[in-house]
């Protein structure tokens, strides 16, 4: 499977751009789809929030106290929404910019509003569900035992029976000379050895 075609085949940009011939525009963190879908500065951190369907956009109003806003004909829905997507992104910050990043969370969260925070690498290794899903593994030498302080990205691909894990390191230099030399370059054992004694291998 191609990495490329797989986001290729996710970015709506292009979608858009093929269905309708609009040359797609750098939008940052927001997205092409609708308005608010965007990263916000909150006090101590980061906020992402997609509040984009007629139901979420009203539980977003309701939620930030601003009720009045669902009978602005600017945001009466999701086209208009994105065609003001700087006042929509400034009404939405204006609100997360006041709290923290688990104050606005869990609040919106709460009222039903799709939001969550902006993990950092830092936070992403303490995160309950990554540890779950095994997606942060312990590294071992093939002799040494684990590797203290050392941590490897797990499988992303579950496989109910036949599981696969990381859980080694890089190979240590010539660790694989013999089955190399051996298995792939068709070599014995002894012009091996010879290798090593000239100190070519």
């Amino acid at each position: 499977m191609s990495m490329q075609d797989g986001s290729f085949f996710l970015l709506p940009e292009i979608m858009e751009f093929l269905a309708a011939g609009d040359e797609p525009q750098r939008l940052a963190n927001a997205h092409v789809s609708g308005a608010p879908f965007n990263v916000y500065r909150a006090k101590d951190g980061h906020v992402s929030l997609c509040a984009v369907t007629q139901n979420d956009w009203r539980k977003l109003l309701a939620a930030i106290g601003r009720t009045e806003l669902g009978s602005d004909p600017r945001f009466a829905n999701l086209i208009s929404r994105r065609d003001h997507r700087e006042v929509v992104d400034q009404i939405v910050q204006e609100w997360i910019g006041q709290r923290t990043v688990i104050e606005a969370v869990e609040y919106l969260q709460k009222n039903q509003v799709p939001a969550g925070p902006v993990l950092s690498p830092t936070d992403l290794l303490h995160d309950e569900h990554i540890k779950a899903r095994g997606m942060v593994v312990d590294m071992h030498l093939p002799r040494g035992g684990s590797i203290p302080g050392v941590k490897g990205i797990g499988m992303p691909i579950k496989f109910t029976r036949n599981p696969v894990t990381f859980d080694q390191p890089a190979p240590g230099v010539g660790e694989h000379n013999e089955e190399l030399y051996g298995r792939l370059l068709g070599m014995d054992r002894s012009q091996i050895l010879a290798l090593k004694e000239q100190g070519i291998i």
